[in-house]
């Protein structure tokens, strides 16, 4: 995919998971905002390295083997958070805003690297 259609899908991802009421919709909100970063992930690297890699996991590798520690840190967290509130119990609002903070994190290492997401 061309690091548009990413941008795209991860605008989307981050809009759906803007639209939420109540905790109990916390699981769908974090895989929907798990999505959006991991997008916004494969935009900035296909902006960074010319690469295009779809893979949470593969992104994970390839970010670190850069020394792209911060972001890196980012989609790991992120990931934990994913597993605890869509495989487990750990439904609530904080949750949700942990996500979106990793989220902000995401989209701040694209604007750091001369991406745009405007």
């Amino acid at each position: 995919m061309k690091h548009e259609g990413h941008l795209k899908k991860a605008k989307a991802f981050e809009k759906r998971a803007s639209r939420w009421d109540s905790d109990e919709e916390a699981p769908s909100v974090i895989e929907d905002i798990f999505d959006a970063v991991i997008h916004y992930l494969a935009y900035g690297i296909n902006i960074k390295y010319a690469r295009d890699i779809d893979s949470h996991n593969i992104q994970k590798r390839f970010l670190k083997e850069r020394g792209e520690f911060d972001v890196y840190n980012t989609v790991n967290n992120m990931e934990s958070l994913r597993i605890a509130s869509v495989y487990g119990g750990a439904w609530n609002g904080e949750r949700i805003r942990k996500a979106l903070e990793h989220l902000d994190e995401a989209k701040e290492w694209i604007k750091k690297i001369g991406g745009s997401i405007d």
